[in-house]
């Protein structure tokens, strides 16, 4: 009965344990691990302005440090569960979890079809246990699309070369809502100009013009607030195309971050401080647990194995030369194929810095390309023994990579920081003040105006400060001092802020002071 019931609906129980496993992955430690930065205040900050009523925006957050703004509807949707949640980063981790596993499903379908069920299986399964994956799959901010919308415009890309001529309209809504969301997937723009003009005749110049029309309308709040503010975001396009930006990055350290990225994936190192993993503390880069020999294996195999038949390629191309019909990609390979080389081409020529999390758009399609190998795999004599055990030994590494893994500074700790400050202060009698390095870039300012009362000034205004609303008052009786310094920074940064956390605390006298790991917070009064 139990057989018999497996046959039939094989399909459900084993995507059934794949999406177990991507919630798993995604909601293991939610409230402890919900990453929220400077970049989670920011877009907090715009989404209370609508929820309140403070400030519609035409435009959305910055492009990282381009001086290009973003289009606003990434914005407009964040308001939706910050209104749901009451303005609580918890409730955006929840849906950002939540669209990981949507993104882990769309995997499985869109494998599937440009391939078959078994590849559509293995690649959720890869995608799902990947606990770099999970990683960014926690977070909410406007990359949180990127793997999702890379995976459907890759796919609607694959039907317009199977000749769905209307597929060409998904794809310039996909592009036009891109520009609202990272400035990352435009590198899909020469895939779907390619796709495009290969099917030019199919298309017809009747859904050609409504396609740009589309992505035009998508585009009309960036065009009004240009119209309002002087055409700022094309200036400053130009302005970053012929200027030299001193934001570079070697040639070699590229290319470590493009291979390092594709290893990861593969497996996040053990006990793992998941606080630095996404690179962006330059001064801490040493302990993000790179894998570049991982990466170039993984390549290699790529390389070697992922054609329409594997192991036989350079034979049939031998063949080729002398006899026999034309070597073909299917479509769905001439898309990845498409994909990995627009990655190679952005990783060599992209000399502006480069952060791990540019690399979203490429997880999906490296899951599909994977479970594509162990799909060729199981046509071998000893296939499916071998692809049962490359996936348990995958999973266990990574579930090993997952419990051991921790979080300085983590949100918990920062709850905890907050809801002992609330004892002492009330909105508008302190200030909020923090030394440290990278970590006082943790949402501090949102997470005390939000949960203890808004602070008279803080230390971040001079990046949010034209977010608040005004008449705020000018005095306070209380300083909020956060001791944020990670004794892992070199002797001369832990000095500096010593030094200043030391004379901060000499000028005023401690009215209560508590240690939250490795958060310690003061709070302050003037000396009588």
């Amino acid at each position: 009965m139990i057989k018999k019931l497996y046959k039939s609906h094989k399909e459900y129980i084993l995507l059934g344990i794949v999406l177990i496993l991507a919630i798993f992955f995604r909601y293991y430690h939610i409230y402890q691990w919900q990453f929220f930065g400077m970049d989670q205040a920011y877009e907090a900050f715009l989404a209370q302005n609508i929820v309140t009523g403070h400030h519609f925006p035409l435009i959305g957050v910055n492009a990282s440090d381009t001086g290009l703004y973003l289009g606003p509807l990434f914005i407009y949707f964040a308001a939706i569960p910050f209104f749901l949640s009451g303005g609580n980063p918890l409730g955006w981790s929840i849906v950002a979890s939540l669209l990981g596993v949507v993104t882990t499903l769309v995997i499985f379908w869109v494998g599937k079809e440009m391939y078959n069920t078994r590849v559509g299986f293995l690649a959720a399964f890869l995608y799902a246990g990947s606990m770099l994956a999970a990683f960014y799959d926690r977070q909410f901010w406007n990359p949180m699309f990127v793997p999702l919308f890379s995976l459907i415009i890759g796919y609607f890309s694959f039907l317009l070369l199977k000749n769905s001529k209307k597929s060409v309209i998904v794809l310039a809504v996909l592009m036009g809502l891109s520009l609202h969301i990272h400035l990352s997937l435009l590198i899909f723009l020469p895939l779907v100009l390619y796709v495009t003009w290969k099917k030019k005749k199919l298309i017809g110049t009747k859904l050609i013009v409504a396609s740009i029309i589309l992505f035009i309308f998508l585009q009309l709040p960036q065009i009004f607030f240009e119209v309002r503010h002087g055409f700022v975001n094309t200036r400053e396009a130009f302005a970053l195309l012929s200027a030299k930006s001193n934001n570079t990055q070697t040639f070699l350290s590229r290319n470590n971050i493009f291979l390092s990225s594709v290893g990861r994936f593969v497996l996040l190192p053990f006990a793992s401080d998941l606080s630095l993993q996404s690179g962006q503390c330059i001064s801490l880069i040493g302990y993000k647990k790179d894998d570049i020999f991982l990466g170039f294996i993984v390549l290699f195999l790529i390389l070697i194995v992922y054609f329409d038949r594997a192991g036989v390629f350079v034979e049939k191309v031998l063949k080729r030369k002398r006899k026999g019909p034309p070597v073909e990609f299917s479509a769905g390979s001439r898309v990845i194929v498409f994909i990995f080389f627009l990655s190679l081409l952005f990783t060599e020529f992209y000399t502006r810095g480069v952060f791990e999390y540019y690399f979203l758009f490429l997880f999906p399609w490296l899951a599909i390309l994977l479970g594509r190998i162990l799909d060729y795999t199981a046509q071998n004599r000893y296939g499916r023994m071998s692809i049962i055990s490359v996936l348990l030994i995958f999973a266990v590494f990574n579930l090993v990579s997952l419990f051991t893994a921790r979080f300085s500074f983590s949100y918990e700790k920062k709850m905890a920081a907050v809801n002992f400050a609330k004892k002492y202060v009330t909105a508008g009698n302190y200030s909020l003040e923090a030394v440290g390095e990278c970590a006082r870039f943790g949402g501090y300012r949102y997470l005390f105006g939000h949960f203890a009362g808004i602070p008279v000034s803080s230390y971040m205004d001079s990046y949010f400060g034209w977010l608040y609303p005004t008449g705020r008052v000018k005095e306070q009786n209380l300083t909020v001092l956060l001791s944020l310094i990670d004794p892992r920074e070199d002797a001369k940064t832990l000095s500096k802020w010593e030094n200043i956390k030391l004379s901060l605390i000499l000028e005023n006298r401690i009215i209560a002071q508590n240690n939250f790991d490795t958060i310690q917070i003061y709070v302050l009064g003037a000396k009588k």
